[in-house]
């Protein structure tokens, strides 16, 4: 098997996942980070099944960085729908997988890792035989490429913060209002992420954001009106642009610097996880069928998530759906397994 130098941009865990799957394949990585370690970031927190397999695979064990949960339940105020996962997920917070994924990739000697070093031009990868860019939504590696394009309006924007309290169920719930969701997921034993996902043109955070999207959600406010939340307040987006290929010449483009797309949980981790170790099994073949997965990938996950989109926008048509799936709960369990597709 032909070794080769491989450069990854963007140290993030779909960055640091990918060097080390390839380096354990016997490659020469040098992983550029423009800011440090450990990274953290604002999205939700969770880990859909099959990221849990993958990043198991490599010996990182998600039940020693986070707290697991078995499905995720949906709430509309007082209307509620839940389904089961297929398998263990796991909430973690993106600063312990950060070192838990630097942890394992500094043990492997074919990686080096650069951190403080921004990529400003592709002459400076000329030596290297592919690159990976996996640098995040505002992905430099898009606009150096060319590779860049819009997204449609209206656009969205996210936010998110830690509550320091004991955990209340065992499942990701979601909260609805019109054009703003809060997504709550249990992250350790005594502490909770809630991340907000809101539509510009329909919500606007102005003064006191914190305050202002929990009142949009009385039932979750009631439940953690007596914690303690920390100081990490953090606003995130627009998400106005993705790439246009999976690949340009020799750069590949994984996780949010290919496609973002809004999620119940951390999918976007799972999609990014699951299309770098497609290539990289396929890195020496033909890889318009590894591409053709990819793309199946999130054109699946993507419908799921337009329909998501459709029932936060549409209140009356949400609770029309919540009624006919709580009459057939396994319709819904199917879905979210449906949803964290995978194909090896």
């Amino acid at each position: 098997m032909k070794k080769f130098k491989i450069a990854v941009i963007g140290g993030g865990p779909v960055g640091l996942y990918t060097s080390i799957i390839l380096a354990n394949k016997g490659h020469k990585i040098t992983v550029f980070e423009k800011n440090t370690w450990p990274k953290d970031k604002v999205c939700g927190q969770g880990i859909m099944p099959s990221g849990v397999e993958l990043l198991e695979e490599i010996g990182i064990d998600c039940s020693v960085h986070g707290h697991n949960f078995q499905g995720i339940k949906y709430i509309d105020h007082n209307n509620q729908l839940s389904g089961k996962l297929k398998t263990k997920a796991f909430g973690i917070r993106r600063i312990n997988l950060s070192k838990a994924l630097y942890k394992a990739a500094s043990k492997l000697e074919n990686i080096s890792l650069t951190q403080n070093q921004r990529i400003n031009n592709l002459e400076q990868l000329t030596d290297f035989d592919y690159i990976f860019a996996c640098d995040g939504l505002h992905s430099t590696m898009q606009k150096l490429a060319m590779n860049k394009t819009s997204r449609k309006a209206p656009y969205r924007m996210g936010a998110r913060l830690h509550c320091q309290i004991k955990p209340w169920s065992d499942n990701v719930e979601v909260y609805w209002n019109k054009g703003v969701e809060a997504y709550v997921t249990p992250v350790d034993s005594s502490l909770i992420e809630i991340a907000f996902l809101w539509y510009q043109d329909l919500f606007s955070i102005g003064p006191s954001p914190k305050e202002k999207l929990l009142d949009q959600f009385p039932i979750l406010k009631n439940k953690t009106q007596n914690a303690t939340f920390q100081n990490d307040f953090k606003a995130y987006g627009p998400f106005t642009h993705h790439s246009k290929k999976i690949q340009k010449n020799n750069i590949f483009f994984l996780g949010d610097a290919y496609k973002f797309l809004d999620g119940i949980t951390g999918e976007g981790l799972s999609l990014g996880f699951k299309s770098s170790k497609l290539i990289a099994d396929n890195l020496e073949k033909p890889l318009w069928f590894c591409k053709f997965k990819i793309i199946l990938l999130y054109s699946n996950y993507q419908l799921w998530v337009y329909l998501a989109l459709k029932l936060s926008r549409f209140p009356r048509l949400r609770g029309a759906i919540f009624s006919i799936l709580k009459r057939y709960p396994l319709i819904f369990s199917n879905v979210l397994k449906i949803n964290d597709l995978n194909l090896k």
